[in-house]
């Protein structure tokens, strides 16, 4: 006999939130790591695998404490269980490790939108795979098409939406979508479900813990374990931020250094420091003619891996905002 299930709201609107909080932390993370390098950097990769793939987890466990079925109680197999929670961290690990390559070509945006879609995918359904209840569940194929458009195309755009968000609302764009992305595909892939009663069974007999009880316990977990990345996101941003003035305080003893002891010869080894400090492949100097809207460059270090930028340039050539700014007296570069 076909059974039909009801939703609690109120658990339906915490798994939403626990996607989308668990989407934005994640997100968070992984500008953090295109800031940072080494070891830090896949620090950063790992930590929003593991948020983002246990927000995943714990959202569908919290959709389907709010999903019930009249005379059927549900259990879970654990091995199960614990591996749909591995495969959503190692591929959304995978594709946020894509996406934080600082590569944002079209195809390398649709390999990380797919492959943060199949973590998705694979483990709302082996989510419904570790269901052990007194029934079966068939699937109704459109609907488990529906639900893998809903996880790619979300997935995909908050993937392209990450690589661009520079601001606060676009990062929670970003989340939106990829909040979505996870609620919507299981809300789907539910939709896609349908549960028929054995014969002569009465089902399982009902956990002592009560579904919502057991659905507040998994979400706190889940809010503290954002919290902690978040607070770690931060604190990290802050020690950036002070080697980043340590290093500025150096670099400033540097050239004074070099200017009492050298003097106007010392611009070419300034123009070094320079670049060495803010690792870019070209530095130097040179005056801008207001009259003739003429930039004259006189002395130019590099790193052996562009040519030497040197002579007279129009200032059209360098931006219009550069110049505008120069004309105010203000620092640009």
């Amino acid at each position: 006999m076909n059974m039909v299930g009801t939703y609690d709201n109120g658990l339906v609107a915490l798994s939403v939130l626990i996607a989308m909080l668990a989407s934005y932390t994640s997100l968070r993370l992984v500008a953090r790591s295109r800031i940072s390098e080494h070891w830090i950097h896949k620090v950063w990769i790992a930590g929003a695998a593991f948020v983002l793939g246990g927000g995943i987890w714990s959202m569908h466990f919290v959709g389907m404490l709010a999903f019930s079925i009249p005379g059927m109680a549900t259990e879970y197999d654990t091995g199960l269980t614990l591996l749909s929670l591995a495969v959503a961290i190692i591929l959304t690990g995978i594709g946020f490790a894509i996406a934080a390559r600082g590569e944002e070509s079209l195809a390398s945006t649709l390999f990380a939108g797919l492959t943060m879609a199949a973590g998705i995918i694979a483990m709302h359904y082996m989510g419904m795979a570790a269901m052990r209840m007194a029934g079966t569940i068939t699937y109704s194929a459109s609907w488990v098409t529906v639900s893998v458009l809903i996880a790619v195309s979300a997935a995909t755009s908050a993937i392209w939406l990450a690589s661009r968000a520079r601001r606060l609302k676009h990062q929670v764009m970003a989340a939106m979508a990829m909040g979505f992305a996870i609620a919507g595909m299981h809300y789907a892939g539910m939709q896609a479900a349908n549960f028929t009663m054995l014969p002569h069974e009465t089902g399982l007999i009902r956990p002592n813990v009560s579904p919502f009880l057991l659905a507040l316990l998994i979400s706190a977990i889940t809010f503290f374990i954002l919290l902690v990345a978040l607070v770690a996101a931060r604190l990290e941003r802050i020690f950036q931020q002070m080697a980043r003035r340590e290093a500025r305080a150096a670099l400033r003893l540097e050239v004074a250094d070099l200017l009492r002891t050298k003097g106007p010869r010392s611009l070419e080894d300034v123009a070094a420091l320079m670049g060495a400090h803010f690792n870019v492949n070209r530095c130097g100097y040179g005056q801008l003619d207001p009259d003739d809207d003429i930039f004259d460059y006189d002395i130019c270090w590099t790193d052996g891996s562009v040519p030497e930028l040197l002579g007279r340039f129009p200032a059209a050539a360098f931006g219009v905002k550069i110049v505008a700014a120069l004309n105010r007296g203000e620092q640009s570069s």
